[in-house]
């Protein structure tokens, strides 16, 4: 009898358990998403490389303007929420000294490399100004937006503001997510247990911060 009254208890307190993990769940999954422009910063590279045995005797051009090296920042822009986003404009910060003149050309084009007519960029002080006539989500229409800045340094951005009715700005470091990633999982495989424990828990930690934030 006693134990059919604890069996009892036991199904109803799974009960509860389960119906409360549903809810949870379904609440998770019909929540009203964030109207999220995300700026994704996926590339730095430097386009020229010259031996310094000979550097000195080039003379390099870019657009008529004389150069010493050349590099490319590639930004990604995204909507990641589920209706368009007219009229907007996005603020990238950095920490380029002199930003105007270090910055030879900037261009925004579509997923097909193609120049967006309909976009703006503008350098104001260490800031680069981006406006978008319009931006249709990526989940549904695959619409990406990139940024090339060309330049004389590498640009250091440091973050990427913006906001207005029904959407905030959002960025995201993959070319510093990629490098902590490697270098947590080389020093997982480098070392002994202890290496591999730390360099584990480093490279979920990297991993974790992507998502949730």
């Amino acid at each position: 009898m006693l134990n059919e009254a604890f069996s009892n208890y036991v199904v109803f307190a799974l009960g509860i358990v389960v119906g409360i993990l549903g809810w949870l769940i379904v609440s998770f999954l019909s929540r009203q998403r964030p109207q999220i422009i995300e700026v994704i910063k996926k590339e730095q590279v430097s386009l020229l490389k010259i031996d310094s045995q000979v550097e000195k005797d080039i003379n390099l051009e870019y657009k008529g303007r004389q150069i010493n090296s050349l590099h490319r920042t590639s930004l990604y822009l995204l909507n990641k929420g589920e209706e368009i986003v007219k009229d907007f404009t996005i603020t990238i910060q950095t920490d380029t000294q002199d930003l105007h003149n270090e910055i030879l050309e900037k261009v925004v084009v579509d997923f097909s490399e193609n120049e967006v007519q309909d976009a703006g960029v503008s350098v104001l002080g260490k800031n680069i100004e981006v406006t978008i006539k319009f931006l249709n989500p990526f989940k549904a229409y695959r619409d990406q937006l990139t940024l090339y800045i060309f330049s004389s340094t590498p640009i250091k951005i440091k973050d990427a503001k913006g906001r207005g009715p029904g959407w905030v700005c959002a960025y995201f470091d993959q070319v510093k997510y990629e490098k902590e990633l490697e270098d947590a999982v080389v020093q997982a495989f480098s070392g002994g247990l202890y290496d591999f424990a730390y360099g584990l828990t480093k490279s979920l930690t990297v991993v974790l911060t992507r998502f949730i934030r």
